[in-house]
């Protein structure tokens, strides 16, 4: 390798290395936010923390490379502007594409990067993220329900608990179970116990009574109880019916849909499918854009501050577009085809250019001053 590529080829690395992993440490704390009440107030452990919110990490990393290697192409073709490092090389006789090539190599090896994070680390990252999810559920129900307010720990199942003591011990116990629509339950009880079972969290409750009406003959039935065991199976029916989402599959489960899903589910997961394998290219196709806009035309040791900026937007453009064209697929499925045909005019236009007219020659300063008329020549 060149003695240049190989000195622009680290300070990219170096540059990536560093905006990539503050955007996605920031971003992950912004995420890691919605978990901190499960410490403060809901007793999760700190090491369970960790784990739930470190799986997060590599659909963070993988959304913001592409991002950081823009930045990272701006800035350092930037600061090799304003060492006045580019105008020696293009002196040198460096063309435009040999100016853009060790930009282009280490973009090929982020997208390598990008899709060993979107094919088989994001698949694997977020399908233990929501098993530790329903890990967390199941194994800390009783912290889960919060003291004076009326819990909703599954669909149709009403908790409310006037006091919890230390000993995990509950006073002022309602349940209201509506899960089965033709018989609700209500259940009152001075005080109970949260306990766990093989087949799920159960209420032990002492001193109560419980009550049930039948909606098909309008029956009230009435049992006055000094213990009474309540089996919620809140958790454990949920792990077993739980579908995989879109992203916790491998590419080729996106393409082998399951039977009994609607159409909307499947659009989905053709989205899905067609982000994993575009959105990695875009790390490539953004350091191409890049190198075209700033490379492209004249050189400038003061600086072009118009060409960074409509650079700067340029990539925000073919972000936004890449995630609107994800999102319209689910309801247009034909608009995959222009999440593959705007990179590719791209990276055709990004060719065209740096391959193009490579003879410009450098801009100077200032404009060259007159030579002084000599002694007895017209001035």
């Amino acid at each position: 390798m060149l003695r240049y590529s190989r000195y622009i080829i680290t300070n990219l690395a170096e540059s990536t290395l560093f905006i990539a992993s503050s955007l996605t440490c920031l971003i992950w704390l912004t995420q890691s936010l919605r978990f901190v009440d499960l410490i403060v107030n809901q007793g999760l452990e700190m090491l369970a923390f960790t784990y739930l919110t470190t799986m997060l990490l590599p659909s963070l990393l993988g959304f913001m490379l592409p991002i950081a290697l823009a930045i990272s192409v701006m800035f350092t073709y930037h600061k090799l502007q304003a060492d006045s490092e580019l105008i020696v090389l293009r002196s040198a006789g460096l063309s435009r594409w040999q100016l853009a090539r060790p930009a282009l190599q280490f973009s090929a090896f982020i997208v390598v990067i990008g899709y060993i994070i979107s094919l088989y680390l994001l698949p694997i990252s977020y399908r233990q993220y929501k098993e530790m999810q329903a890990f967390a559920k199941d194994n800390y129900a009783a912290v889960l329900l919060q003291e004076n307010v009326f819990n909703s720990p599954a669909p149709g199942l009403t908790v409310f608990i006037r006091e919890r003591h230390a000993d995990g011990t509950l006073r002022g116990i309602l349940v209201h179970d509506n899960r089965n629509n033709a018989a609700p339950m209500t259940m009152l009880a001075e005080q109970g116990q949260l306990m766990k079972t093989p087949t799920g969290p159960s209420f032990k409750l002492i001193n109560g009574s419980r009550q049930e009406i039948n909606y098909d003959n309008g029956q009230l039935s009435f049992l006055s109880f000094d213990e009474y065991v309540l089996d919620m199976r809140l958790f454990t029916k949920q792990k077993i019916d739980r579908r995989k989402d879109e992203k916790e599959r491998f590419l080729f489960e996106l393409i082998d849909a399951d039977e009994e899903m609607d159409e909307r589910e499947r659009a989905k997961y053709l989205a899905e499918f067609h982000h994993r394998i575009v959105w990695p290219l875009q790390n490539a196709v953004l350091a191409l854009f890049v190198c075209m806009m700033l490379l492209s035309g004249q050189f400038n040791r003061r600086g072009n501050l118009k060409r960074y900026v409509v650079t700067l937007v340029g990539v925000g453009v073919l972000l936004a577009l890449h995630i609107a064209l994800s999102n319209a697929i689910i309801k247009h499925p034909y608009v995959a085809a222009l999440l593959y045909l705007i990179p590719m005019g791209v990276t055709g236009a990004g060719l065209f250019v740096l391959l193009h007219n490579q003879s410009t020659s450098p801009i100077p300063d200032s404009p060259p001053a007159e030579a002084p008329a000599q002694e007895g020549e017209p001035s």
